[in-house]
């Protein structure tokens, strides 16, 4: 395995060194300090395929037109834990249990690094997956409550949630037409009655039919929309039909966000900025 999965490279005294990435993570998770939170952070969930990828960048396109810098984190955006992540799933050696907590120290990387700056500079942080979809997938994978609280408890709770909402069938429909269905999200590793191992390694050589990975790609995407419900009750939540046009998508989006703006940092976004004529 290759230093890139598993040190974390840095500037010190002038040179690039490599921190080892379990010092890294552990000093991320315990570092406190002063933050005064300036800007909003709004989370993006639903289903694979419901359109909140699409639907984040189109806001952070509408919102910097407008004046308002923003930034979009993505699942698994942080590079070093993700690609150690991906090697032990080749390998078959990545656990359910190795992965939740994989899972919390990419976020938590993510938070620290470039999260909780950006809301301190006063920036809109749009985070695509955020808390709901990490406590959903770890949930129906048998972690307590009580331990996954504990384990974000570093992270904020968003000001605000747009959930795209999607049927699981058309989940399935839409991944038929923009690609593969992933041993993770079929839930595969609860499917089938083999070790883990044996069912990476299944799924990995084409053991697997098209119709059984159908099948359970809607039966584990059902019952994470059912958590996704649930663990959003009680929050500060926009629900919208992923089925609807994207531009109706966004202009729901957009009023619900100089909503919340409004509230919380008491103004609504500026009118666009026209580009000057020389």
């Amino acid at each position: 395995m290759g230093s890139s999965n598993c040190e974390r490279l840095v500037q010190q005294d002038g040179q690039t060194v490599g921190v080892p990435l379990g010092q890294e993570l552990c000093r991320i998770f315990k570092s406190r300090g002063t933050f005064q939170k300036r800007g909003l952070l709004i989370a993006g969930e639903g289903l694979d395929g419901s359109g909140k990828t699409t639907l984040m960048e189109h806001l952070q396109e509408y919102c910097e037109a407008h004046g308002q810098p923003t930034v979009v984190s993505n699942w698994n955006d942080t590079a070093e834990v993700y690609n150690l992540m991906m090697y032990l799933n080749t390998t078959g050696d990545l656990t359910t249990e190795m992965r939740c907590i994989f899972g919390a120290a990419e976020l938590a990387a993510r938070y620290h690094y470039l999260i909780l700056p950006a809301l301190q500079d006063g920036k809109l942080v749009l985070v695509n997956k955020y808390l709901v979809s990490a406590f959903a997938h770890a949930l129906i994978r048998g972690h307590e409550r009580k331990f996954l609280s504990r384990v974000y408890q570093f992270a904020l709770k968003p000001d605000f949630t747009i959930y795209c909402d999607l049927p699981p069938q058309v989940a399935l429909e839409r991944k038929g037409t923009t690609g593969s269905i992933g041993f993770w999200e079929a839930g595969l590793d609860l499917a089938m009655d083999v070790p883990l191992e044996e069912s990476l390694r299944l799924y990995q050589t084409g053991g697997v039919s098209a119709e059984f990975l159908a099948q359970n790609f809607v039966k584990f995407q059902t019952r994470l929309r059912q958590l996704h419900q649930e663990l959003l009750q009680g929050t500060n939540v926009l629900y919208l039909d992923g089925v609807l046009p994207k531009e109706t998508m966004l202009k729901m989006a957009i009023e619900s966000l100089e909503r919340v703006r409004a509230e919380k940092l008491g103004g609504a976004l500026p009118e666009p900025q026209e580009a000057s004529v020389p």
